[in-house]
Order: C-alpha cells, then structure tokens, then sequence
C-alpha cells in the first residue's frame, strides 16, 4: 500500500516542479541568474529555500546512511528534478528493499561486520 503512495507522490513530485519549471524557461530561457534571483526574490521566498537547501542536506545524510542501492541517484534526483521527487523515491526504494529483505550496510555500528567483530572481539592478556 505505502509503494503506491510513494509512487503516486513521486509521479507528483516529478511532474509539479517541472511544470513551473518548464514555464519559467518558456518565459526566460535557461537564465540561472533570473533564476536564482526569483528563488531569493524576498524574505518570505527566501524562508522556503533555505528551508528546502537545509532538507536536501538532511535528505542527503539519511541517504548515504542507509542501505538502499545506488545511493548517488537520490541525489541526482534531487539536483535535477527535487526533493518532492526525490524522497518519495528513495522512500518507495526503501519499502521495496525493506520488504525483499534488502541490502544490509557493510559499514557503520549496525553493519554485520561491525556485530561480527563485536561478537567475536576478545580482550588480550
């Protein structure tokens, strides 16, 4: 039920952003300065990309913290398209590999070579 959800977001989360985005090349070409000046055009457009720069960063943590394949395509996804289409991604690759039984990590303190040395650690002397 929830891979649906997050496809369903995804689908969402895809076609919103590049729609507004598509209307603004229509209307200025690729000009990335008009572009960013339009992103920081106040204090109150301001507020929400900070706040989305600041949730791209956090996304990117629990990214490369996970055990989800081919970790480098959320963040493509999100430098590309968003983070309205990167996470519901990442959220329905997760369910999917949470459900398939999934990669585990191979680092990190809840790694299985970190539990296998921890069981198998024994003090000198």
């Amino acid at each position: 039920m929830m891979k649906k959800i997050y496809a369903a977001l995804a689908v969402a989360g895809f076609v919103l952003p590049m729609w507004q985005f598509a209307s603004f090349v229509r209307d200025h070409g690729l000009d990335l300065r008009a572009f960013v000046a339009q992103i920081f055009a106040n204090h109150a457009a301001s507020t929400f990309a900070f706040d989305l720069l600041v949730s791209c960063g956090v996304f990117w943590v629990v990214v490369y913290t996970s055990s989800v394949r081919h970790r480098w395509a959320y963040v493509a996804m999100t430098l590309l398209v968003g983070l309205s289409f990167a996470l519901p991604m990442f959220l329905f690759a997760r369910a999917r590999t949470e459900h398939s039984g999934g990669t585990l990590p191979l680092t990190g303190d809840d790694s299985p070579i970190a539990a296998a040395t921890a069981r198998t650690a024994r003090p000198v002397g």
